[in-house]
């Protein structure tokens, strides 16, 4: 009876190839049918082996939850990973956008230094001519 159940299950991969779970309340059709057929051709399975059969299955069945939790941690820590990129992306489009802005003031000021630059220029050279015009000036004087 039962130990034929468990057998029957296992050796028809029930739900330990695809790693799906089989639940005692299945209904569909296609299952009943094969579970009734794989009983049938069974017949009676001596319970040593059935025991066997129940602890690998018990023991894959552990595996199968560790593995799952494992799994779960995992994408837990990718999910954080995924927003801590995604914050620092957005921290570097931040630092980029202010960074042309510096770069843009900068220029200005370059710029704007050029233009100050040449006035400075323009006044020394102006002022020399003065001060050479005052200067022949008072060499006229003098004479």
């Amino acid at each position: 009876g039962t130990a034929s159940v468990a057998v029957a299950l296992t050796v028809l991969g029930a739900g330990l190839a695809s790693q799906t779970e089989v639940k005692a309340e299945n209904n569909h059709p296609t299952y009943d049918k094969a579970r009734a057929d794989a009983l049938r051709e069974l017949g009676y399975v001596p319970s040593d082996l059935w025991l066997q059969q129940y602890e690998k299955n018990q023991e894959l069945t552990k595996k199968n939850e560790e593995l799952t939790k494992k799994l779960d941690e995992a994408e837990k820590e990718l999910g954080k990973s995924d927003q801590s990129l995604s914050e620092n992306a957005s921290k570097i489009q931040k630092l980029e956008a202010e960074k042309a802005q510096v770069e843009e003031k900068l220029k200005e000021a370059r710029l704007n230094y050029q233009d100050l630059a040449e006035v400075q220029t323009h006044i020394r050279e102006k002022l020399k001519a003065e001060k050479a015009q005052v200067e022949e000036k008072l060499k006229e004087a003098r004479l």
